[in-house]
């Protein structure tokens, strides 16, 4: 019997739009699937059987089935995007149960092009930690179940590394799309402003402009696939990356007294000198971070939150005690420091002209690999806080700046966990960055999920 768990995107798609699979036997396998993981992995926070079902049968009459780029490719979407008839509860118990009345732009253009919605996936409260726990349950490593598997597109991570989808969509104020991407060895893009329909019209709801929805998958032709439909482009080929102009740094930004974990400083040396070798131009080079970077980050941070409590109905006697923390310092940074333009232009200012003389930047993506799993919600924002910002000393920067920037797997640490480089590009240069990770992807195949979950037919990388 053909396997469909574990298939690359770009396989299922092909096979249903050909007709030798039909959409409702994919989603049927992989429902089958997440019904004998979730217990252990808790990547959703609600998953959507008969939904699925229907939506892929719906597929499966579609006339224009033949051209659909999705074709039946089921895609977990993060529990701050709408999806209708599921309720968006924002990882907080504070939430409404209420299930939204339509889908989010986002994933209409998923449904649009085929691909069957089967669930909303974990994060943490507000999305305001690095981990995947919340007061509904916990989205574990799938490489390791006692480690946190990053957050806050915690669940999507965790869903496409165990192999219950091949595809998840998340969001990024900060690293979240990217940070869990490297904790669980996958793919994540966070995309620069306009590629994307914007989060909502009040830039406070996408955290004061930091937080843009990205594509996350397990190889970079599904995440260009991905991108290609949320942005509602056509296919375009990558570009050349012949005499590529590669800055690299392993400097952390905003915590510079942090010590990159050496498993990392490794595979971003390993990723440099392949691209070097492959006859890319490489040279050290840090961006000039401005002083005021982790202050910045962190105000909008907090003011987004506090909109985001204001305005999705959060009912405030139900959140957790990191939450409050957070909503304390809200109140205290909007009078002390809010968020300022002339600030956030004259880094963007300075990214522009760092990437006028660079194609892109290689960083580690983390300052280490996925940390233990602590029961982080209930013990608050301040004993997180360290760990959180050694493990996010990279990405920050470039929501601020508002550049494309991704997850880019580069094997294991010596304790089995999955490590991985960042790559960053210019404005408007997601097609770069795809392409420098395709080089990767090539030269360092990366196993596509952790051990275990699959069976080895359906696990082999291609």
């Amino acid at each position: 019997m053909t396997t469909w768990l574990g298939r690359p995107a770009t396989e299922i798609a092909e096979a249903v739009r050909a007709g030798e699979v039909t959409a409702l036997a994919v989603v049927e396998e992989h429902l089958g699937h997440i019904r004998r993981t979730e217990p252990r992995v808790g990547a959703f926070e609600v998953v959507d059987e008969e939904g699925a079902r229907t939506a892929a049968r719906l597929v499966d009459e579609r006339v224009d089935r033949s051209s659909l780029p999705l074709a039946g490719v089921p895609v977990g979407i993060k529990d701050n995007a709408d999806v209708a008839g599921l309720p968006s509860r924002h990882g907080s118990a504070g939430s409404s149960d209420r299930p939204a009345t339509a889908d989010s732009e986002l994933v209409a253009r998923l449904r649009r092009a085929g691909a069957v919605i089967v669930g909303k996936t974990r994060m943490p409260e507000l999305a305001l930690a690095t981990v995947g726990d919340n007061a509904f349950g916990v989205a574990r490593n799938p490489w390791n179940l006692s480690r946190v598997s990053g957050g806050s597109s915690s669940g999507s991570a965790a869903a496409l590394s165990s192999g219950q989808v091949p595809l998840a969509l998340g969001s990024d104020g900060g690293g979240s799309i990217r940070l869990p991407s490297a904790a669980c060895g996958t793919l994540g893009l966070k995309p620069g402003s306009g590629t994307l329909p914007p989060r909502a019209e009040d830039p406070r709801a996408a955290w004061c402009g930091l937080s843009q929805y990205g594509p996350m998958a397990t190889t970079v032709a599904d995440l260009a696939l991905m991108l290609e439909v949320l942005a509602g482009s056509g296919a375009r080929r990558l570009p050349a990356t012949n005499g590529l102009k590669v800055a690299a740094s392993s400097s952390p930004t905003t915590f510079s007294r942090f010590v990159v974990d050496g498993p990392l400083l490794a595979a971003w040396q390993r990723a440099t000198g392949t691209l070097e070798r492959l006859g890319a131009h490489v040279r050290d080079a840090t961006p000039p971070y401005p002083a005021f970077l982790a202050r910045a980050l962190a105000t909008r941070g907090f003011i987004g939150a506090q909109y985001d409590v204001e305005h999705a109905e959060i009912d405030r006697r139900h959140i957790g005690p990191r939450t409050r923390t957070v909503l304390r310092l809200a109140r205290v940074a909007g009078q002390l420091a809010p968020p300022r333009d002339d600030e956030a232009n004259e880094w963007k200012r300075a990214a522009d002209e760092f990437f006028a003389v660079h194609d892109v930047l290689v960083t580690p993506a983390a300052g280490m690999t996925a940390f233990p799993h602590r029961d982080w919600h209930a013990k608050g924002f301040v004993r997180l806080t360290p760990a959180m910002a050694r493990f996010a000393a990279f990405t920050g920067p470039w929501n601020l700046a508002d550049l494309p920037a991704a997850a880019v797997p580069m094997g294991l640490a010596p304790d089995g966990l999955p490590i991985a480089v960042q790559v960053v590009a210019g404005r408007g240069r997601e097609d770069l960055v795809l392409a420098v990770a395709a080089l990767l992807e090539r030269e360092h195949p990366w196993p596509r999920h952790a051990p275990g979950w699959l069976s080895e037919p359906a696990d082999s990388r291609r």
